[in-house]
């Protein structure tokens, strides 16, 4: 899934994430040694060829960076970390966090004011599924627990 999503990987920098927005790093290896692999097999290098132009869909944009996020994150016991995304409209949308067990992580998102996902800290990872019918929303990464947790954010 990850990989025809065209998901982009994000780095943090002096305190700010920085993303490549040029193809993902890891479609991009797997179509290009898939093309070389594929000797005469013009079909497998059409398919690898489609993955190469593949570009992310769902969510466009966000604070963390372009494209679909792929992000990994240490969040503080007790801690919240807000960043807001832009979104197509009337398109789903998806947001995960997925904690590495230490603690409870909950999503919180909003258009406006307007809340349109609310999964409160209940277990080590939230998921979050709306219909867009905005494109900007604000979004809230809640670590409840009294550890900190290596969070990894993913979306559609």
């Amino acid at each position: 899934m990850m990989l025809t999503s065209g998901t982009r990987p994000a780095v943090l920098d002096n305190g700010a994430i920085v993303v490549e927005l040029d193809e993902d790093p890891v479609a991009y290896g797997w179509a290009r040694e898939a093309i070389a692999l594929a000797g005469d097999n013009p079909v497998l290098v059409g398919e690898a060829e489609q993955v190469l132009a593949m570009r992310p869909r769902g969510v466009l944009r966000s604070s963390l960076g372009g494209g679909p996020l792929r992000y990994v994150r240490r969040v503080s016991a007790n801690e919240s970390v807000r960043f807001d995304i832009r979104t197509q409209p009337q398109v789903p949308a998806r947001v995960a966090a997925i904690g590495d067990g230490d603690a409870r992580i909950g999503l919180v998102v909003s258009a406006g004011n307007a809340r349109v996902c609310d999964q409160r800290a209940r277990s080590t990872h939230s998921l979050c599924t709306w219909q867009a019918a905005s494109e900007r929303h604000d979004v809230t990464l809640i670590n409840a627990g009294p550890l900190a947790s290596d969070v990894m954010i993913l979306s559609n």
